[in-house]
């Protein structure tokens, strides 16, 4: 058995870490900044984001239409909606780690 430290650093290894940092209008709703995306280990040029960052923008929308303001749910469909794009075109799965701040 591995000790979870290294299993753990080496699954980085394999799959890649996604962070993504979103600023949120708490009254709105509306994207006030980001996403801004930035990834080690997975990709070597950030622009290919590029086109998944209106997918988050525009699910983060749908969730202010629904009433959805806490941070916790917005940051989960932050990492649903980049995880699912990840899994879609690249077949692997990063940690993904999303900061939603509201304002």
């Amino acid at each position: 058995d591995l000790p979870v430290w290294q299993a753990l650093y080496e699954e980085l290894g394999d799959e890649g870490f996604v962070s993504v940092f979103v600023v949120v209008d708490s009254a709105s709703g509306k994207v006030v900044a980001g996403p801004e995306i930035h990834a080690r280990g997975f990709a070597d040029d950030d622009a290919v984001f590029d086109e998944v960052r209106a997918m988050i923008e525009e699910a983060l929308a749908d969730a202010g239409r629904e009433g959805v303001s806490d941070s916790y749910q917005l940051s989960q469909i932050v990492r649903r909606t980049l995880g699912r794009w990840v899994s879609d075109k690249f077949r692997r799965r990063p940690m993904i780690v999303p900061v939603v701040i509201e304002i």
